[in-house]
């Protein structure tokens, strides 16, 4: 359990950075741009909202499938998102801004983060930021299919690690439509949205999350 939190929680950390990126809704990914890391920039600025349904897929070392999952992805700049997974057990996600509160419905266990503090040593660490210093940290690849118009992001730190994540985004048509997370222990998290919806309104409680009295709450936030 704890190894399939760890990988929703590496998400959660992709999706409010994409949520923290500025808004420039007339741009597309087919803006000339110098290198690759101006085209994600230019890609991840397209939003102010995205509604999702997804289907998970977390792959150990030797390639066995050792958790598969479906559910819903809402999220909104800047950096709020919940995720709802139905199966196998239910889950909720909720990011804030300031805090990531993770609900087991079925352990009826509640846990609370600091948001600014699972943040560190990872390629998602690009993605909220426009620093330039912080960007020059890590390489970005890029690859083009004109025959579908799908585009493929590779993010890898500059000097690799062992222990470094590499993150995949795929693209077609200018929308995000698959992630995928490679740790250093051979461990992949393939993440595939479809019914897609982009900068719909979404109801005023989405990011937050009240757990029922009778729950376990575990509070890491410090506040």
């Amino acid at each position: 359990m704890r190894h399939i939190k760890f990988h929703i929680m590496v998400f959660v950390l992709l999706f409010v950075s994409f949520a923290n990126m500025a808004t420039e809704n007339n741009l597309t990914i087919n803006t000339p741009k110098k290198n690759a890391k101006e085209q994600l920039q230019t890609v991840l600025n397209r939003f102010k909202t995205y509604q999702a349904d997804f289907t998970q897929e977390v792959s150990n070392s030797d390639g066995n499938v050792v958790q598969q999952s479906v559910g819903t992805i809402k999220m909104a700049r800047p950096e709020q998102l919940r995720w709802h997974a139905m199966t196998p057990d239910e889950t909720i996600l909720v990011a804030n801004g300031t805090e990531i509160t993770y609900a087991d419905m079925f352990l009826e266990q509640v846990s609370i983060y600091k948001q600014s503090n699972l943040i560190d040593n990872h390629p998602m660490m690009l993605l909220s930021s426009n620093d330039e210093e912080v960007w020059n940290r890590f390489l970005v690849t890029a690859a083009f299919e004109p025959n579908n118009a799908k585009y493929t992001f590779i993010v890898n730190h500059v000097v690799h690690d062992k222990n470094d994540n590499e993150v995949t985004l795929v693209f077609i048509n200018d929308q995000l439509i698959e992630l995928r997370v490679h740790d250093g222990q051979g461990n992949t998290n393939q993440f595939h949205f479809e019914n897609i919806k982009e900068d719909q309104p979404l109801p005023s409680d989405t990011f937050t999350f009240l757990a029922p009295e009778h729950f376990v709450i575990d509070d890491q936030s410090g506040s």
